[in-house]
């Protein structure tokens, strides 16, 4: 009977005629597994190939042996973005039919979708009135897009946004009437105003994200990093990663327990660099027994104020050493360049204490 009605081919598949087209913002999303979201801080990504089958019945449960008496075939997508400096943030949600995948009683049904958003805050209003009883025969192509909004928040506040996207088919003369398609739940969107950060914004917690400072034109301030990771420093990415720390009193901890216990003089328009960075949990004061240094980093052979010797590495053979520390004098530009950076990075990515991020 489906074979007759054209709902399936003769070996048992659906047909399938022509991709169809897409809405999403970023090539890359196409090539993502089906159902997996793609996400970084600011951007997710997820498309989705499904069916839905109608039937003439009166029962929601599909009764064995019963035949479907139309069918979609259709590729859902969705995708949310969200803004590091504004509460608000906006998804779409898109639907493409294959060509030929309207079948049968489908071609007079008709499509909705609405957005549904719940927060952990006093609310995240939804701005976008969806689609509804849009007819299905002629439109092969929708999208809708909405706006959360998380107002002002007061300061240090921290509010969780979870929104749901879902596909509804409706059919004049089939009982029941509606036939949900897979619903899209979306990555949750954290918005923040914390003490530690400028302003409010919202980001994609579940992302780590990566600070990129090979192409940033900062050379000896990226070796120094390079080294420090290939010696068994974490923050490599896909390694163990950092996490950033906010209190001033133990960044300055990591500072005197580091490059500040180097004794002077040092040389004109250098300055010590140090790795993991002080403002994460990995520096300085908590990061282990193991300091080291390369030869042409010029760091004096010990530290002042005891502890630990300086451990030398050969920058052409570097070994893994474990947990530790790295020091090394470096160009002075570089240096406040990377740090100036690594601050506006924590301030983009809206990142809080503890969370983790890598260096590449």
């Amino acid at each position: 009977m489906l074979e007759e009605q054209g709902l399936l081919d003769g070996g048992g598949a659906a047909q399938r005629v022509a991709d169809p087209g897409t809405s999403l913002s970023r090539e890359e999303c196409r090539s993502l597994p089906q159902r997996q979201w793609g996400a970084d801080r600011g951007y997710a990504c997820m498309w989705r190939e499904d069916y839905t089958f109608i039937y003439n019945r009166n029962s929601p449960t599909p009764t064995p042996g019963v035949q479907p008496v139309g069918r979609f075939h259709y590729i859902q997508e969705h995708e949310l973005t969200t803004q590091w400096n504004n509460s608000a943030w906006t998804g779409k949600s898109a639907i493409h039919f294959y060509t030929g995948g309207v079948i049968g009683a489908a071609t007079e049904a008709l499509m909705s979708v609405s957005p549904v958003c719940s927060s952990s805050g006093a609310g995240c209003p939804v701005t976008g009135s969806g689609l509804s009883d849009v007819p299905v025969a002629t439109n092969i192509d929708l999208e809708t897009t909405f706006t959360v909004s998380n107002g002002t928040l007061a300061t240090g506040a921290q509010v969780t946004n979870n929104a749901t996207s879902k596909w509804v088919f409706t059919h004049p003369q089939t009982n029941p009437l509606r036939w949900n398609a897979p619903e899209a739940r979306f990555p949750q969107v954290r918005c923040d105003r914390a003490a530690s950060l400028t302003g409010q914004g919202c980001v994609i917690p579940a992302a780590e994200p990566i600070f990129d400072i090979s192409s940033r034109g900062v050379q000896t301030h990226a070796q120094h990093i390079q080294r420090a990771q290939a010696s068994g420093l974490p923050g490599v990415v896909n390694g163990v990663p950092l996490r950033r720390l906010v209190d001033p009193n133990a960044i300055q901890a990591n500072r005197n327990s580091s490059c500040n216990r180097i004794p002077g003089p040092r040389a004109a328009n250098t300055d010590c660099d140090e790795y993991p960075f002080a403002s994460t949990y990995d520096g300085g004061a908590s990061s282990g027994a193991v300091t080291r240094t390369y030869e042409d980093c010029n760091v004096a052979a010990g530290l002042s104020g005891g502890g630990s010797s300086i451990r030398v590495l050969d920058p052409d053979n570097i070994q893994n050493e474990g947990a530790g520390l790295s020091m090394c004098f470096i160009n002075r530009q570089d240096n406040r360049s990377g740090g100036g950076y690594l601050s506006w990075f924590y301030r983009k990515q809206r990142l809080l204490d503890a969370e983790t991020f890598y260096v590449n």
